[in-house]
């Protein structure tokens, strides 16, 4: 809570959120159309958008947050190296 019982909204939380969201809407377009490998579209837009929770939570410090969240991005970072272009 910020001061004045306001409740703090983390931009940089809310961007990387709507990054993962876009990615799994490019997903789901591409599997609708027959093709059910992961998309290297998906891979990198979760890549960003993880990336992003993980510098919010480094400048809330939640650094276990953080740290759970550079785990997930390494497995999207795997999923990229493996996707088709």
């Amino acid at each position: 809570m910020a001061a004045g019982g306001l409740v703090e909204f983390h931009y940089v939380s809310m961007s990387g959120l709507a990054l993962i969201a876009i990615a799994w809407y490019l997903q789901y377009s591409k599997m609708s159309k027959g093709q059910m490998e992961a998309s290297r579209d998906f891979a990198i837009f979760q890549a960003a958008g993880i990336a992003l929770l993980i510098i919010d939570g480094i400048m809330s410090g939640l650094y276990d947050l953080a740290a759970m969240n550079l785990i997930t991005c390494g497995g999207a970072l795997l999923v990229l190296s493996k996707a088709k272009k």
